[in-house]
């Protein structure tokens, strides 16, 4: 199974990504959070940017920025976002990412770790993350917490409103076996309806724990939010932060 997010993430899905996944409480918690972990002027990096959002939001804030997206829609609004600063957005496969460079922050974050559908293919993404790490180099990963969803015993729906003339209905199935997410969304806009189907590998924190061992990270915190509370039971995501093994 392939990822095909470059598919998914077309012309019309990007002119609602920053509606579908904003909320500016979390946004500034979480640019405070990466700030935190980056020395002053230092280097940063977010995989799976999107629409730049957070690569731009962290070079304003002094930071030398770059973001890596494989999606043509996406960048195209990313190079727009960050026209005339010194931020940088790269077009690559996150899972064969060869920069060339270090970076003091690297950033996986809203579920893109998710879009490696086997283990392997997660290891994979890690040890390209890892190649961007120096020796006191942060890597951040941010997903939903799996738990609920892995117990699910039929299919779930719900409905987000993104403006006055969109809205997208999500519904999944849940294959725990394989722990995939069988995710389809249908847009609704003044176009119509525009559906499409995508499939996501959750993993389990004690998961993540070991996954980072194999590739020679080790796990330095885990938290429930961007304000640095510790992981617990009813957790609606995690918040891990990596280094190199020591």
């Amino acid at each position: 199974m392939t990822n095909t997010n470059a598919d998914l993430y077309d012309e019309t899905l990007a002119r609602v990504y920053d509606a579908m996944y904003s909320n500016p409480a979390d946004d500034a918690a979480r640019l405070d959070f990466f700030a935190g972990l980056t020395p002053d002027s230092g280097s940063f990096c977010d995989l799976g940017a999107g629409t730049g959002t957070i690569v731009a939001a962290m070079s304003e804030r002094g930071f030398s920025a770059v973001g890596v997206d494989n999606s043509p829609a996406m960048l195209r609004r990313f190079r727009d976002r960050i026209a005339g600063t010194n931020a940088e957005a790269v077009e690559a496969d996150m899972f064969t990412l060869q920069l060339g460079r270090q970076f003091d922050t690297v950033t996986l974050v809203t579920n893109t770790f998710y879009i490696a559908l086997t283990q392997d293919r997660q290891l994979q993404l890690l040890q390209a993350a890892l190649a961007h790490l120096h020796e006191n180099s942060t890597l951040v990963v941010e997903a939903f917490d799996p738990v609920r969803f892995h117990a699910a015993v039929k299919p779930e729906l719900s409905i987000r409103y993104l403006s006055e003339s969109d809205a997208i209905i999500d519904d999944y199935v849940v294959d725990p076996a394989q722990q995939l997410l069988v995710a389809r969304h249908t847009l609704l806009g003044q176009s119509g309806p525009d559906v499409r189907s995508h499939v996501i590998r959750y993993a389990f924190v004690s998961e993540m724990f070991l996954l980072a061992r194999c590739v020679g990270l080790e796990v330095t915190g885990v938290f429930r939010d961007w304000g640095g509370t510790p992981y617990g039971q009813g957790a609606q995501r995690y918040v891990l932060t990596m280094r190199r093994a020591r």
